[in-house]
């Protein structure tokens, strides 16, 4: 396990995930962290995974590894493949940990899957959706507003001519308290009505205040009157921007805010030189999501399909007793 050095092109851009900023603002979320690179004779990385470890119980955790391995390359051996695992087996040793959940971005494992199920096996448990509704930052604004449904277009078009105002809040924005203060209560107001639950106020405040340079943490927000009617939080990396969390006000619905936020988020991230614009997640599934997919997929784009999530299980007894104990507190793994 060592530190990486500066990496050749994957064959997708890196999600945020495995970005060694976003391991240090969430810090406080899990145990430790490692980082496994496999090099070829060359001496270049062709796999790469940023490793969370989280406590579970007792003395014994849970390795993560979300959006990864990253691929550099498509010609993996199988002997590299074997590398990686080894290297995994390292940390499960280090860690006492019970299992490894592995929720992928790219097909890591091509054609070696007789390997693959060697060391792990599908499983339905999932942390991150399965499914995210990105944009190519890449077309025109024309194209980008061609390429929408009719119905975005639209309310769009009425939220300009209503005058919504939208406006980006950095941590450095005079008012950046006022703001945040008015985010959270619309996170909460959002949540009561979706019956959903959020973060505590001190896990966004974190993210806000505590960006880097590779990782920007920002609120965009639209008002009305000087009535904030919808905020977003949005994170960008060098290539792509993500919205991350969304809130809207019950007032003024006819606005059409949160449409024209998007929007301009879009815009703003295209100016900026972003290559992708990730909505984060959708599900065709859920019919939770059912709402807040739609809403995302009418904006046009592509929606990606990740692999099925993957766990290795290094501690079947415990990990047995473990399920048993979730179960019976009605909580996933």
């Amino acid at each position: 396990m060592i530190l990486l050095p500066e990496q050749p092109s994957p064959t997708h851009i890196p999600e945020y995930y495995q970005l060694l900023d976003w391991a240090h603002l969430i810090k406080k979320d899990y145990l430790s962290l490692e980082r496994i690179s496999i090099k070829d004779k060359n001496g270049d990385t062709i796999i790469f995974a940023q490793v969370y470890i989280y406590k579970l119980i007792y003395k014994y955790t849970q390795l993560y590894i979300p959006r990864g391995p990253i691929l550099y390359t498509d010609n993996i051996s199988q002997a590299q493949i074997q590398e990686f695992w080894q290297d995994i087996e390292s940390i499960v040793a280090k860690y006492k940990a019970i299992f490894t959940l592995i929720e992928p971005a790219q097909d890591l494992y091509n054609n070696c899957n007789d390997l693959l199920d060697e060391y792990s096996q599908n499983t339905i448990i999932e942390r991150l959706p399965h499914q995210t509704q990105v944009l190519d930052l890449s077309l025109s604004e024309e194209d980008l507003l061609q390429n929408m449904h009719p119905k975005m277009r639209y309310n769009i078009r009425l939220a300009k001519k209503k005058r919504v105002g939208i406006q980006t809040i950095s941590k450095n924005h005079l008012e950046f308290e006022k703001y945040f203060d008015i985010f959270f209560e619309l996170m909460q107001e959002t949540a009561k009505r979706g019956d959903f639950a959020i973060h505590p106020k001190s896990h966004y405040r974190h993210l806000l205040q505590h960006s880097s340079e590779n990782i920007t943490v920002s609120l965009i927000i639209a008002e009305y009157e000087q009535n904030v009617l919808a905020a977003n939080m949005i994170l960008d990396t060098i290539e792509q921007r993500v919205y991350l969390h969304g809130a809207s006000s019950s007032q003024n619905r006819n606005l059409m805010a949160p449409p024209l936020l998007q929007w301009e988020a879009i815009l703003e991230a295209k100016k900026l030189g972003k290559q992708v614009y990730d909505f984060w997640g959708v599900s065709k599934t859920k019919k939770s999501w059912q709402g807040i997919s739609r809403f995302k997929t009418q904006f046009g784009g592509s929606t990606i399909d990740y692999p099925d999530s993957r766990i290795a299980i290094h501690n079947k007894i415990i990990f047995t007793l473990y399920g048993l104990f979730r179960k019976i507190r009605g909580k996933v793994i």
